[in-house]
């Protein structure tokens, strides 16, 4: 009985799979342009530089941080399928060596700010609250991450545990 459940799921998400990879493959600016959201792929090429694995050593405090894109349903609606790419991804802070704290996937979620920016935050459900970070591609292989001050959750995150920007190195 479990076999036949198990292939009867793995039917459903192949069926599913096969019918993703029929969606329109639509950039940002044409849904904006057209406001077609259905049954269509939204991809973002610009978010891809951010992918990977980024460390930052200065002193005695390391971050590393891990930048994944993913698809998200764009609609609860089972008859569109729509998807839209999204960074999500995990933080991790360490003190003279020792893991201080770490935020996973379903606490650090980022969007594109613009080509080279990302907006990232962090739930810290132990606050109740959520810290909007910048993180900022340079040259080469190297982003900069810092708290974002010019919003409003900035109140919130001055307890936060990263207060000064810091700069990270692509590992991958």
């Amino acid at each position: 009985m479990k076999f036949i459940i198990a292939l009867l799921l793995l039917t459903q998400l192949t069926a599913q799979a096969q019918q993703n990879n029929n969606l329109k493959r639509v950039s940002i600016a044409e849904l904006v342009k057209t406001g077609n959201s259905n049954n269509v792929y939204v991809y973002n090429d610009n978010l891809t530089k951010f992918v990977g694995t980024w460390v930052g050593k200065e002193g005695g405090r390391t971050v590393q941080i891990v930048f994944v894109k993913k698809a998200f349903r764009l609609s609860k609606d089972p008859s569109n399928i729509s998807e839209i790419e999204l960074i999500t991804g995990t933080f991790q802070y360490f003190k003279n060596g020792n893991l201080i704290k770490t935020y996973t996937n379903d606490d650090m979620s980022a969007s594109l700010h613009n080509k080279d920016t990302l907006n990232v935050f962090i739930d810290i459900h132990e606050r109740k609250t959520q810290v909007a970070l910048l993180a900022s591609f340079l040259q080469g292989n190297k982003i900069k991450l810092q708290v974002e001050k010019n919003r409003f959750e900035y109140k919130n995150d001055k307890d936060f545990i990263l207060q000064d920007a810091i700069i990270l190195t692509r590992q991958n």
